[in-house]
């Protein structure tokens, strides 16, 4: 997956079915490249349906580890902040 791809797939999140002219626009990619990213997407199991489900083994995800930290008392929105900035963290609580 290279950048684009991932940003596509960031954007496909609220969509139920991807409107590819508009998401051509946002991207600033042609009309049948993003149509084509999708398709390969779809045909590759990265993309199995729309909402999207992701299959994040199929992308690469293969491990699904949880971790905790320990974060100087103030310092939480800095880190939290941090970590919204890194792909694979999927979620914090």
């Amino acid at each position: 997956m290279d950048a684009h791809e991932r940003e596509l797939i960031g954007r496909l999140g609220p969509a139920t079915r991807p409107n590819v002219l508009e998401l051509s626009r946002e991207l600033c990619l042609a009309r049948n490249t993003v149509q084509a990213r999708i398709e390969r997407l779809q045909s590759g199991g990265g993309v199995i349906g729309f909402g999207p489900v992701i299959a994040l083994a199929a992308l690469g995800y293969g491990v699904l580890a949880f971790t905790t930290l320990e974060i100087a008392q103030g310092a939480e929105a800095s880190v939290i902040d941090g970590l919204t900035h890194i792909p694979e963290v999927l979620e914090v609580h």
